[in-house]
C-alpha cells in the first residue's frame, strides 16, 4: 500500500524526466522547422510529431522504474542503479541542446552512446533489485528507442557530413577562405 510520501515520490520522479524533456524540447524547438527540416534524412525518419508522444511515455516509464528501485530501501540502499540512471539522465538531456541546439551532430551521437551504455548498465542494476519483467517493461522500449535513434543519427550524420561539424552555416563560412581565393 503507498502512502501519500510514496505517491510525492513517484511523481517527483516522473516529473523530473518530463520537465528536463519538456526544458529541451521548447529550448530548441524553433530548429525543427528551421535546421533539421533542412537536413538530408534516411527514408525511415519518423515524423516530426512522434518524438514528443514517444519521448512522454519513455519520462514515464524511466520515472517510474526509477521509483520502483528507490522504494528499495532509498538512495542508501541503491546508490549504484540509481547514480547509473540519474548519470543516464544528465546524457539523454544534453543530447537535445548537443544536436538541435549546437548542430554538434558527432558529439551528440558520441553522447548518445554512452547514453546507450548506461540505459543498459540501468537494465543490469535495476533488474536485480526490482526483477526482469519490470525492468525490461520500463527500460526495454527506451532501449529500443535510443538504439533505433543512434542508427538515425548516424545516417543524419552520413547524409550530411558538411553539417556534422556543427555551428551554423555561416559561422563555419567565416572561417573558410572565399571560394577562389588562392591557399597560403
Amino acid at each position: 500500500i503507498m502512502d501519500w510520501t510514496d505517491v510525492v515520490a513517484l511523481l517527483i520522479s516522473i516529473a523530473v524526466p518530463l520537465l528536463a524533456g519538456v526544458v529541451g524540447a521548447a529550448t530548441t524547438s524553433s530548429q525543427i522547422t528551421t535546421w533539421y527540416a533542412k537536413l538530408k534524412k534516411p527514408s525511415w525518419t519518423p515524423p516530426n510529431w512522434l518524438f514528443g508522444p514517444a519521448w512522454t511515455t519513455l519520462y514515464i516509464l524511466m520515472g517510474t522504474a526509477s521509483w520502483v528501485v528507490w522504494r528499495q530501501g532509498g538512495f542508501e540502499a541503491q546508490a549504484q542503479p540509481l547514480s547509473i540512471y540519474i548519470a543516464s539522465l544528465v546524457l539523454n538531456f544534453l543530447w537535445t541542446p548537443l544536436f538541435f541546439g549546437m548542430h554538434l551532430m558527432k558529439v551528440a551521437l558520441a553522447d548518445m552512446l554512452a547514453l546507450l551504455g548506461l540505459e543498459v548498465a540501468c537494465v543490469l542494476t535495476f533488474s536485480p533489485v526490482i526483477g526482469a519483467p519490470t525492468t525490461l517493461i520500463c527500460l526495454g522500449p527506451l532501449i529500443a528507442w535510443t538504439s533505433y535513434a543512434t542508427a538515425l543519427t548516424v545516417a543524419i550524420i552520413g547524409l550530411n557530413p558538411d553539417k556534422a561539424a556543427g555551428g551554423s552555416g555561416a559561422e563555419r563560412e567565416k572561417l573558410l577562405p572565399p571560394q577562389g581565393a588562392a591557399a597560403n
